[in-house]
């Protein structure tokens, strides 16, 4: 192994010393040129890897007489021709490597020298079409790669005689039509031709091919896929269309009994065939997102399924027998539809089901029947699923995301159920779908003793002080002076955000230790938008009030224009109802911020 050196030549006779060599790594050199006898008396040499360096042609001189070579590794140079002997005397080579290089055509002449060989790979190059009959010696190939080139055009007999072929890659090409050549692979069992410009899947398109197992042909602009292009192919274990916008039907599938996993996804396909689980027994995966699916039929005869994917559909409604029967299934997704009722016994038989994705829907209730196994469940974004869920009924579960984070505090949100739970090994890496913070308590809404006693005392203080001002100001008959009303409008003011702070208070005591019952009713009713809006009002008005004051009565000097000399009420004892109303105020205002503080998290010992 002489590989990841700065070796730019071989000379002659560079290995003379080692007749019984076997394997020689060259890779990543900077090899441009090999002597016609620099491998010469290597009789032995089973692997040749020259990946890597910056050969232009293929060393035909210098391999010919390599008679027990069986690898050679020739991608990521720079070649752009291969001699015609380049592989003259290479009678055992089974595996040949020509990818990443620069070739724009098959190399038909020089590989009819390598009836033996297995497995080819000339992928990566910039080949545009293959002529026919042009791996036509290759009768013992299994393997061939010609993804990322740019072919456009397959001609019909381009694969004639390779009978053992297994493996095809087409992928990443620029393929227009359908690959009617590979009629001729009667042994094929794995095809990819995903990533092309192919618009049709003709009829019986892959008549020619029955034993195979894989199909990748999904990121081509399919408008059209024949009735019968997937009928017959008993071994078809994997089915992949992928961005098909142009389908709107699914695919017929009579004869197609072994498919374990389906995925037809970004299509039009608007419904799913009732007889889809009687003929495809054995499938474990379904994927069918982001179709146009509008109603589901019952899937009771798939009783192998494991997974089913169904997010971003059309789908309204989860019947009673749609998921009847599947024993097997451990992964359910239905987010992003319109789903607004699922019946109570929709998920009761689906005894091993781990995963639950049913967020971004329209629900307004949520049926917990058989769901106790469940390891993740995901219910966020259905806004007007407002009721708590029961710890009870789901015992396993380690991951939860909810619409609103209080319907969280039942399973862990409350320090009381955590810690209990923590020393039951229960419940400990968990989180819920949203931070419940500071202001989303879950047992009690005013979170201290401390902060109930200043919350009630605010109100106290708003309540009688500003009532008292208000009576002093409005109660006589004249029509009181600026300096007066201004006093008076500010009393106003706080007397509001004194009624606020006792709409806290109140709804405090109504929901001591269970706010979480309360939580999201309070957080999404006109009772806490009201309440909003007073708190916001009072604390706007009472800055503006006195703004406004001074921007029409000038500077101090000039407070003799807008208020009574002779005014007792004011001249005596303004400065000091201001600075009670002041004090009143900025306490108001600091009760966030005491409330946050109080509830920042504690770094325990």
């Amino acid at each position: 192994d002489i590989s990841m050196n700065n070796i730019t030549q071989l000379p002659e006779d560079a290995f003379k010393d080692f007749p019984f060599l076997e394997e020689l790594q060259l890779a990543g050199n900077d090899l441009s040129f090999i002597h016609p006898k620099a491998l010469s008396g290597l009789k032995e040499l089973r692997v040749l890897t020259l990946q890597n360096n910056q050969l232009r042609t293929v060393p035909s001189q210098a391999m010919r007489g390599l008679s027990a070579l069986q690898s050679l590794r020739l991608d990521a140079n720079h070649i752009t021709s291969v001699p015609e002997d380049s592989f003259e005397g290479l009678v055992q080579l089974r595996h040949l490597w020509l990818d990443d290089n620069s070739l724009t055509e098959v190399p038909v002449r020089p590989l009819s020298n390598l009836p033996t060989l297995q497995a080819l790979t000339l992928a990566l190059n910039n080949i545009s079409s293959i002529p026919d009959f042009a791996f036509t010696n290759l009768s013992s190939l299994v393997v061939l790669h010609l993804h990322n080139n740019k072919i456009r055009r397959l001609s019909q007999h381009c694969f004639d005689g390779l009978d053992n072929l297994e493996t095809l890659d087409l992928n990443y090409n620029n393929l227009e039509e359908f690959p009617e050549a590979i009629k001729a692979l009667p042994s094929l069992k794995e095809l990819g031709f995903h990533s092309n410009s192919i618009s049709v899947i003709p009829d019986g398109a892959f008549s020619g091919n029955p034993l195979l197992r894989t199909i990748h042909l999904y990121d081509n602009p399919l408008s059209f896929v024949g009735n019968s292009a997937f009928h017959n192919l008993s071994d078809l274990h994997s089915l992949v269309i992928r961005g098909a916008s142009m389908v709107r039907s699914f695919p017929d599938l009579t004869g197609t009994v072994r498919l374990e996993s389906l995925t037809l996804t970004g299509t039009r396909i608007g419904s799913i065939p009732r007889s889809l689980c009687e003929e495809q027994r054995a499938l474990r995966t379904l994927d069918l997102s982001y179709n146009n699916i509008r109603d589901l039929p019952s899937f009771n005869g798939c009783r192998a399924l494991e997974e089913i994917s169904l997010q971003r559909n059309q789908i309204s409604q989860i019947k009673e027998g749609t998921f009847h029967g599947l024993v097997s299934l451990r992964t359910l997704d239905l987010s992003r539809n319109r789903i607004h009722e699922i019946h109570s016994s929709a998920f009761a038989k689906l005894g091993a089901i781990t995963n639950l994705d049913v967020s971004f829907n329209a629900l307004t209730s949520f049926p917990t029947e058989g769901l106790s196994g469940l390891n993740q469940l995901k219910l966020v974004g259905n806004f007007e699923l407002k009721g708590a869920l029961a710890p009870k009924d789901f015992t396993n579960l380690r991951s939860l995301s909810v619409p609103y984070a209080y319907q969280c505090c039942a399973f862990w949100g409350c320090e009381s159920y955590a810690s209990l739970h923590t020393e039951d090994g229960g419940l400990q890496d968990q989180g819920a779908g949203e931070d419940r913070g500071a202001f989303k308590p879950c047992e009690y809404l005013l979170g201290s003793w401390m902060i109930r006693l200043t919350v009630w005392f605010i109100f106290l203080v708003a309540l009688l002080a500003n009532l008292l001002v208000i009576v002093a100001t409005f109660a006589a008959g004249a029509a009181p002076s600026s300096s007066k009303l201004l006093v008076g409008l500010i009393a106003v003011s706080n007397l509001l955000m004194g009624v606020y702070t006792g709409v806290l208070t109140l709804l405090d005591a109504a929901s001591w230790g269970r706010f979480a019952d309360f939580g999201v009713w309070w957080e999404t009713g006109g009772g806490c938008r009201a309440a909003g809006f007073l708190g916001v009002f009072a604390s706007e008005s009472a800055v503006l009030l006195p703004e406004r004051f001074w921007f029409e009565c000038g500077a101090p000097s000039a407070l003799s224009d807008c208020a009574d000399e002779e005014d007792s009420f004011v001249s005596d004892s303004s400065e000091q109802v201001q600075a009670c109303g002041r004090a009143c105020f900025y306490q108001s205002r600091g009760f966030p911020l005491v409330r946050y503080a109080y509830n920042l998290p504690r770094v325990r010992d």
